[in-house]
């Protein structure tokens, strides 16, 4: 017979009746007199009496801990304390019932997703405080007369198992343990991570996700029996929950999300994407909710205007040079891998060493280095992500597809190499972000793909509402790239191709290069039939056979190692790329890794090198040297004094860290020497407040110009220099220190290359360096008197 029998009192609370009863303890309703409302009381079993004193008060520690933790999502404790040496818990009384209850009869879909994101909350508010549930189940969830859900227990378990002297014993329910704890026996965030799994695939399918005759079959299938998706039994489940659930529940902790507010996360980006894709155009809807996303990421909104800043820039502006030269400088990494690329031999261009990006655009013109940083850009992106290796296998092949690309286009007499690399880069640009930023969608449709053999863009549009391309194309028209590079992003269907002089052959190469790359990533068996029928297919559009494509793949695959080390790209852990060469992919992943250990070595020691004023002065008139002897290379051909002006500014912008530098030129209409463009922070508004009268006035500009000679200021606010400065600049730009190199012709000023630094303090210049910066001024009075 059941003992109903309980105290009339714990401490000042009057109990009225029992709520439950467990291992843990009892739980009772009680009245708070001195707060004249009702209260539940948890008194603590403590197990076999052995509980010490020191375990004691470590145990109303760890409660009043917890106690701190506040949400509408928690059963709130409201006190702790201890009565006849034993501990009890005064709990928020909640009138309903718990979710083991209501497990008893199904749950509308939308009911099981709206308590789950409620428990979820409120474990997420635990987590981000340090806080460890260690025994989330159905019982341990209330549902309020109202229908929300509150998490109660927190940390109970955790609690009872530090009575256990005997670290073999389990704490918790085994049908919601998570593996790992079953084999260390500790708690961590990412086991209630998997109870929460357990929990949602319990309220979507109304089944327990593990079952057994016994607490071992449990154990030894949570551990080591794979779980079914829940769609296996429900099939109305989406594919999108299906995806989180399991991830929820990987065997592997790693693999899992790695707290409550990232399974939250998670869950409420596949919500939002869902109820979008039901109230608008699919396509649209999945293109807004993935740029809302992308903007979410803290380097994603620079990283994406530059790309349309690039985009804007075109070859017949005058201000093309200036936008993109400084739209990369901006980027060190990016730079020095440009400069690295096209001075190497995948360009075979001759006229000597270039050292500037200013020079690159002179010498290759204004779109093949836009192309090229856009495509690097990109890349680079992607990188951040690279620890996902089905993203890293992705971008992988698509850099692939590019410089194949490449190659097809020069076989073709296609002159646009960079338009092909970045046309057939694009290709994949809608699959790319979407692994990228909607992971839990990308998976879900690879399982379309695996276990039902769909189409991968027939699957996209399943899950997404739309195929990858047309996201895509939808980016990259956000992007502002132009509609050749758009259209070519479009499948092509074999009536098309047949047709070869209504389709652009980029288009056609694009396309090409990409079907290859995706026959180099089937079985080796399949790969040779492939490959020929995708000859046969191209036979007419491209001039193309299966001996070519053989060539094309043997010569990409050392080009792709080239490029890599370009762009120091540990290539060695990609899986395709070793499919390609599986000879020397061993070889390659330990050059890789040397490579790797060796930059590691230099880094560990970059700091002190930077702290070497040598050094640094050292590596400053290098700079300086190369882009003299650039500019010396370009004034001995064709060139215009704006493209000189270019390389000048860019050589000391690189070459003095932390520097602003501004070219002024003489504004006849208004009698001014007028700001024109610079690099630096902020570079826009100095250029805009820039502007020296030339009606003569006492100031060190005026000695500049009138004495054509060099000046340095220091400190512009020094008493005795203050005076100096005129108004308009003390008002307008107020930097304490800069540098004036005046450009004077027959004793006339014509222009002015103005230096300060972007956080106002001194920029320390050798002798040396001065008297480089000197020849780069005499370089640009030079240019002008050859042209005037």
């Amino acid at each position: 017979m059941a003992d109903n029998s309980y105290p009339e009192r714990i401490d000042r609370f009057i109990i009225q009746e029992v709520l439950g009863r467990g291992a843990q303890g009892i739980v009772y309703l009680a009245q708070d007199p001195s707060l004249d409302r009702q209260v539940a009381i948890k008194a603590v079993s403590l197990g076999n009496g052995f509980l010490q004193q020191q375990t004691m008060d470590n145990l109303l520690q760890e409660a009043r801990t917890i106690s701190q933790l506040q949400h509408s999502n928690i059963v709130s404790i409201y006190d702790v304390g201890s009565f006849n040496d034993k501990p009890y818990l005064v709990l928020e009384y909640v009138q309903g019932g718990t979710l083991q209850e209501q497990l008893k009869q199904t749950i509308p879909r939308q009911q099981a997703i709206h308590i789950m994101r409620e428990v979820l909350s409120g474990v997420a508010a635990a987590h981000g405080a340090g806080i460890i549930h260690c025994d989330l189940k159905p019982a341990n969830i209330i549902i309020t007369s109202d229908g929300h859900a509150k998490v109660t227990d927190f940390g109970l378990a955790l609690l009872a198992e530090s009575q256990q002297h005997d670290g073999e014993h389990l704490a918790g329910t085994p049908q919601y343990m998570a593996p790992e704890y079953i084999e260390t026996r500790q708690h961590q965030t990412v086991s209630d991570v998997f109870s929460l799994g357990l929990i949602f695939y319990q309220l979507l399918t109304g089944q327990l996700a593990v079952d057994g005759d016994d607490v071992y079959q449990l154990l030894n299938a949570i551990a080591n029996q794979p779980i079914r998706p829940p769609s296996k039994i429900n099939g109305d489940i989406e594919e999108y929950l299906d995806t989180l659930i399991m991830k929820a529940l990987e065997k592997d902790p790693r693999n899992r999300y790695q707290h409550a507010g990232e399974m939250k996360s998670a869950l409420e980006h596949s919500l939002d994407l869902n109820n979008a894709l039901m109230q608008s155009d699919s396509t649209d809807a999945t293109v807004q909710f993935l740029l809302r996303r992308m903007n979410h990421k803290k380097d994603f909104p620079a990283f994406s205007q530059t790309i349309s800043v690039l985009n804007r820039a075109s070859s017949s502006e005058t201000e093309s040079l200036s936008t993109v030269s400084n739209a990369i400088l901006k980027d060190i990494s990016l730079t020095n891998k440009i400069l690295r690329i096209v001075n190497s031999a995948y360009y075979h261009r001759g006229g000597g060493k270039i050292s500037t990006i200013s020079r690159a655009v002179v010498m290759l013109g204004i779109n093949p280095v836009k192309n090229l940083a856009i495509s690097l850009m990109l890349f680079e992106h992607l990188q951040n992500k690279m620890q996902a290796s089905q993203l890293m296998e992705d971008a992988v092949a698509s850099l692939f597809s590019a410089l194949l690309a490449h190659d097809l286009a020069t076989a073709n007499g296609i002159k646009q190499h960079e338009e092909a690399f970045l046309c057939a880069l694009l290709q994949q640009l809608g699959k790319l972000l979407v692994r990228f930023y909607l992971h839990e969608e990308s998976s879900a449709i690879d399982l379309q793909v695996d276990q039902h053999g769909l189409q991968e863009e027939t699957a996209a549009l399943k899950v997404l509402g739309t195929p990858y391309y047309k996201i895509g194309m939808a980016v990259a028209r956000e992007w502002g790239f132009p509609d050749q590079i758009i259209d070519s992003m479009q499948p092509l269907g074999e009536a098309q191709l047949s047709s070869p002089e209504k389709v652009n052959p980029l288009h056609s190469i694009a396309q090409c290069s990409n079907s290859v790359c995706q026959a180099l990533r089937l079985p080796p068996e399949q790969q040779s039939a492939e490959l020929r029928r995708i000859a046969d297919v191209y036979a007419e559009s491209l001039d193309i056979s299966d001996d070519k494509i053989a060539g094309f793949i043997g010569n990409t695959h050392k080009e792709l190692k080239g490029f890599a080390k370009l762009i120091n790209f540990n290539i060695g852990r990609s899986h395709f790329f070793q499919q390609l060469a599986p000879d020397s992919a061993e070889d390659d992943a330990a050059a890789d890794q040397t490579a790797a250990e060796s930059r590691e070595v230099k880094e560990s020691f970059s700091i002190l090198e930077q702290d070497m004023n040598s050094q640094a002065v050292e590596n400053s008139e290098k700079a300086l040297t190369d882009g003299i002897q650039d500019i010396s290379m370009t004034l001995t051909g064709e060139y215009t004094i704006n493209e000189i002006m270019q390389m000048i500014l860019e050589t000391i912008y690189r070459a003095l860290s932390g520097s602003r530098v501004l070219l002024g030129l003489r504004n006849k209409a208004n009698n001014t020497i007028q700001g024109k463009y610079g690099y630096g922070e902020q570079i826009d508004e100095l250029v805009n407040h820039f502007s020296i009268p030339l009606e003569y006035q006492p100031d060190v500009f005026h000695v500049a110009f009138k004495n054509n000679v060099d000046i340095k200021i220091d400190d512009s606010l020094e008493e005795k220099i203050r005076a100096k400065i005129p108004d308009w600049y003390h008002r307008k730009i107020g930097s304490k220190f800069f540098i004036l190199f005046p450009v004077v012709i027959r004793h006339s000023p014509i222009a002015v290359i103005y230096i300060d630094s972007s956080n106002g303090s001194s920029i320390p210049i050798s002798d040396n360096q001065l008297s480089l910066l000197k020849t780069l001024r005499n370089q640009a009075v030079l240019a002008i008197k050859n042209l005037s």
